[in-house]
C-alpha cells in the first residue's frame, strides 16, 4: 500500500480548505463534512495519519487568530481580498507554525511557497514568503 507523502497532505488540506472558501462555509468550527462530498487529488493513494484532516480541523478550529495574524502581516492587504489559494496556503501554513509544534517553522514556510509554486499565481510565491517571514 502506498500513502501520501506530507506535501501531499497539504496539497489535500488546500484543496479541502480551498472548497471550504469557494462555498463560503469557511469559518471558525466549520468540518470536512461541510463540503459534502470527499475529495482527493491522489486516488491511488491512501493517509496513513489523517494528517490533512488535522491541518483542517486546525485552521477550522484557530481562524479568527489565523486570519488575524494575515491580517496584522499582510500590511496593505486585507485577507478578503486576497486569492483564495493564497490565502489557504497562508492558513496551512501559520496553523502549522503556531499551532504545531512537531513542524519547524522553516519547513513550514517551505512547503507554503511549494504550494504556491505549484497552486498560485506569479507572485505567490513572493507574496506568501513575505507574510509568513513576519510572523
Amino acid at each position: 500500500m502506498k500513502y501520501l507523502s506530507r506535501h501531499q497532505e497539504r496539497e489535500l488540506a488546500l484543496q479541502y480548505l480551498y472548497s471550504l472558501d469557494c462555498k463560503e462555509k469557511l469559518k471558525e468550527g466549520c468540518s470536512i463534512e461541510d463540503i459534502g462530498v470527499p475529495l482527493n487529488l491522489f486516488n491511488d493513494l491512501e493517509s496513513e495519519d489523517m494528517y490533512h484532516e488535522d491541518l483542517i480541523k486546525g485552521v477550522c478550529h484557530n481562524l479568527i487568530k489565523i486570519d488575524s495574524l494575515i491580517n496584522e502581516n499582510a500590511i496593505g492587504w486585507n485577507i478578503n481580498r486576497m486569492a483564495r489559494v493564497d490565502r489557504n496556503i497562508l492558513r496551512l501554513a501559520i496553523f502549522e507554525i503556531k499551532y504545531n509544534p512537531k513542524v519547524p517553522q522553516a519547513v513550514a514556510i517551505n512547503e507554503a511557497v511549494e504550494l504556491a509554486k505549484e497552486y498560485g499565481s506569479d507572485k505567490s510565491t513572493s507574496f506568501i514568503n513575505g507574510i509568513l517571514g513576519k510572523i
